[in-house]
């Protein structure tokens, strides 16, 4: 009844699926209704196994649905090729039953779940076609059809409903008996055809066939299908339970609802039930496989007695980010059979990837975007929660859209936590406090502030215990680089110094788990008293933690299995100095740990720089002299200040800060002698990028939640407002006005690769100039060269003329190959000389570490 378009979204720069009921369609009211009834029904649902419903509408007369566009195959296709392998029945089984559930608990029933409404994408089974559900309170029955073996033929199709006017609505090979017989639909009805799906699935033929519509009928209604153990000999007999009571012809035999056939098939999928039925063909070998088996489990007693005092055999191994990505963010899942982390590439594009335990393989479950932060999982293991620039998202572990918890409630995020009651506990940035908010979405309350008169600088990374109301969490001072371990709890409010530590990792059992001096302890927690116990006893070295942040990036599951950054990842020494065109050091100027963001003044003779200081947790601009090797802090305060940016003249710094929240743009003088003076306030995250020469206009990049990044233009005299200059579909970032002040080089995605542009300032025709991807665009101090880097990090030029208006490039030359560790390149006023930065080996994780066995430390 619809045709289905593979559409793009350019709001949301998204691949969609369009779903359109023809012109000659909509005149008949029955499929008007039944495409309005689909609407409804998909805009109730929202779950992992149910295909997304994003928009509807009209357009000339066309009704439309815009929805998620699935990558895969049809589970039609797929049973095309035989029976499925047990695993995939039980997989697929339990998603589709657990979609079916959720759209029961809305009080809809489907009433045309077949294998043609089922697709099977890379992140799991998604259920389709809400055309023909109707509301459990709802009453809809329509005549047979005639029986006509040319109607049946084309019924027989497992993707082609019926829908001819005349006819019961649905697919004859999936109906139940009640619904031929026209009583009611209810949500047993959809049982049956769940158990016709199933059968289907593990054995590759229909449960009932029939040459003409009347035998098929006549089957469904009074016949038995074959046991599945009959047509596949090796399928377990307790998968023929569930699939037999879910095909039982009175519905009040049936299992009475979805929820209770995926329970059934996990326990299947976990108890180790799925035996053979083989095994029942001959008394003979079956009384062969009891002597055998009774022999192994005294066999297996005897094992058992004699290992039972040995502990468990450690587990250890490491995790590889995928090829061409770093390891941002990871954490495991409670059960501890996933784990999730944000991988980003040379571009800084990131994407949300999960890796199971009992697979080789990392399965990417969001698309890239920049501004992913801080992981987290739900109690139950299924839903992954994280920061997305200035909201909290969370997304299914099976991948899907991701759904927003809040807006506009974070800046960057200092952790956060989902307890057993729905709650998420969660740090917005430094120098803030707690604030609690529902997983289902909601206004956040605060539930801890900052105490201004102990200079404390963070309340962050909450850990909740088992009990769901007490918790954990850091607070640092000014005064000391090691944090304060605070308890509270959400019912009391009350709140408890406990400990010190560098960072924390959470709770195994009832102990606590922290990081101090790069080792990893655990020490005994009374919850009630609320207080640590006994002696802290170390269980694993080499555990890294940020001391710039408080961070360590380990997490800890219910089994005691751990994952974890090895410290050796993060020797983040910078060395910068003097370069060549060749990228060789020609003169060193200094070294240190936590340097970021560096610009050189138009003199060449001081560098804008930010640094992090360990005490807040928090970057400063500090500014340090070329020639006299002194630094001077320039900013102040517990906000995070970025992006420093030179005026013309060599006399203010403009750079970002997050003081309210979200980052504006201030200026300031070198020197630090007074108060920051605001530039663009208000709104969204903002940096600045780059100013013209007559110091008249600031380029800067806006972000909000809804775009990547713009280009806009800042007047400097105070005259006009902010304006867009460049809005692609793409994302713009990093840009540079040349150095005569009439051209922008900037990058852009709007190509759907990040490649670098130019174009006149202020209106003109962009010309790219990257040929296969770029970012970070630079000019000589003459204008006469474009500089970028490439997605690899290899550094490229391209000769530059421009005369009216008309960009003249050249071909892109390779100055040299470069690597993550040459963190920038900036041109000087010198010939053929370059400020450089260099860290001593990567600062990106590449692998991260999971273990087990590390908990005897603590049992004994």
């Amino acid at each position: 009844m619809g045709e289905v378009w593979r559409a793009r979204d350019t709001r949301l720069d998204r691949s969609v699926a369009i779903k359109v009921l023809p012109r000659e369609l909509a005149q008949n009211t029955q499929f008007k209704v039944r495409f309005e009834r689909e609407a409804k029904a998909i805009s109730q649902l929202n779950h992992p196994n149910i295909c997304t419903l994003h928009d509807v509408g009209e357009e000339k007369g066309t009704s439309y649905l815009v929805m998620e566009l699935l990558e895969g195959e049809s589970l039609a296709d797929r049973i095309e090729h035989g029976p499925m392998p047990l695993v995939d029945v039980l997989r697929y089984g339990i998603q589709i039953a657990d979609g079916l559930d959720r759209a029961h608990r809305a009080g809809i029933v489907h009433r045309d779940l077949k294998p043609g409404n089922v697709m099977i994408t890379r992140s799991g089974a998604k259920l389709l076609d809400f055309g023909l559900a109707k509301s459990s309170g709802a009453h809809v029955v329509e005549p047979p059809p005639p029986d006509s073996e040319t109607e049946l033929r084309a019924d027989m199709t497992n993707r082609t409903p019926l829908t001819a006017e005349g006819t019961i609505i649905g697919t004859f090979q999936y109906m139940a008996p009640e619904q031929l017989e026209g009583t009611p639909a209810d949500t047993r009805t959809d049982i049956f055809a769940l158990g016709a799906v199933l059968y289907e699935m593990a054995t590759g033929r229909r449960a009932f066939q029939g040459k003409t519509r009347t035998s098929l009928i006549a089957a469904i209604v009074s016949a038995q299908p074959p046991a599945i153990t009959n047509v596949q000999p090796l399928a377990p007999t307790a998968l023929d339970h569930v699939i037999s009571t879910c095909l039982a012809k009175d519905p009040d035999d049936r299992w009475q609802s979805a929820h209770d056939v995926a329970q059934e098939l996990r326990w299947i999928e976990t108890s180790g039930s799925a035996v053979p039925a083989v095994a029942h063909r001959s008394s003979r070998l079956w009384m062969a496989l009891v002597a055998v088996g009774l022999i192994g489990a005294l066999v297996l007693a005897a094992l058992y007695v004699r290992e039972r005092s040995r502990a468990e055999e450690p587990v250890s191994f490491s995790i590889i980010a995928p090829r061409g990505y770093s390891i941002d963010f990871q954490a495991l899942s409670p059960d501890g059979k996933a784990v999730v982390f944000i991988a980003s590439n040379s571009a800084g594009e990131q994407s949300i990837w999960v890796r199971r335990l009992d697979s080789v393989d990392a399965v990417r479950i969001s698309d890239a975007a920049p501004g992913l932060n801080s992981l987290f999982w739900s109690p139950d293991s299924k839903w992954i929660g994280f920061y997305d620039r200035q909201r909290i998202m969370k997304v299914s572990v099976q991948g899907g859209a991701p759904e927003t918890i809040c807006s506009n409630c974070v800046s960057y995020g200092v952790g956060a936590a989902w307890g057993n009651d729905g709650t998420i506990l969660f740090a917005p940035r430094f120098a803030e406090g707690l604030f609690r908010v529902p997983a289902s979405g909601g206004v956040p309350v605060r539930v801890t502030s900052i105490d201004a008169s102990r200079r404390e600088t963070l309340n962050g990374y909450p850990s909740f215990f088992g009990d769901g109301d007490h918790f954990v969490y850091l607070v640092r001072t000014v005064a000391d680089v090691k944090s304060d371990i605070v308890c509270g709890s959400l019912s009391t409010k009350t709140k408890v110094l406990i400990g010190k530590a560098d960072a924390l990792v959470g709770f195994w059992k009832k102990n606590l788990l922290f990081v101090r001096d790069g080792a990893m302890y655990g020490q005994p927690f009374d919850v009630a008293a609320m207080k640590l116990t006994g002696e802290p006893r170390k269980v694993l070295d080499n555990i890294f933690y940020d001391e710039d942040s408080a961070s360590s990036g380990a997490t800890v599951a219910t089994n005691g299995a751990l994952l974890y950054v090895p410290s050796t990842n993060w020797q983040r020494k910078t060395e910068v100095g003097w370069y060549d065109r060749g990228g060789r050091m020609v003169g060193k100027l200094f070294d240190d740990v936590s340097v970021g963001g560096l610009a050189l003044s138009p003199d060449d003779s001081r560098i804008a720089m930010a640094k992090v200081d360990p005490r807040k947790g928090a970057r400063d601009i500090w500014v340090y002299d070329i020639n006299r090797g002194v630094r001077t802090k320039v900013t102040s305060g517990l906000s995070n200040h970025a992006n420093p940016t030179w005026t013309p003249d060599g006399q203010r710094i403009i750079f970002a800060s997050d003081g309210d929240g979200m980052y504006d743009i201030y200026s300031q003088p070198d020197d630090g002698t007074t108060s920051p003076q605001p530039v663009w306030k208000g709104g969204d995250d903002k940096h600045p990028m780059s100013v013209s020469r007559d110091g008249q206009t600031l380029l800067a990049t806006l972000f909000s939640a809804t775009t990547r990044g713009d280009l806009w233009t800042v007047p400097l005299n105070g005259q006009g407002k902010p304006a867009p200059l460049i809005a692609s579909e793409g994302s713009e970032g990093d840009a540079a006005f040349s150095p005569d002040g009439h051209w922008v080089a900037y990058a852009s995605g709007q190509s759907g690769k990040e490649e670098i542009y130019v174009r006149a300032f202020p209106s003109g025709r962009s010309v790219q100039v990257s040929v296969d991807g770029g970012h970070n665009p630079l000019w000589s101090t003459d204008g006469s060269e474009i500089y970028f880097v490439t997605s690899d990090a290899n550094q490229f030029a391209a000769s530059f003329r421009g005369s009216g208006g008309v960009p003249e490039l050249g071909k892109p030359e390779l100055l040299f190959h470069g690597s993550r560790t040459m963190t920038l390149w900036i041109p000087s006023h010198k010939p053929g000389r370059y400020l450089g930065a260099v860290r001593s080996a990567p600062e990106e994780i590449d692998v991260i570490n999971f273990t087990t066995g590390w908990t005897e430390k603590l049992e004994h």
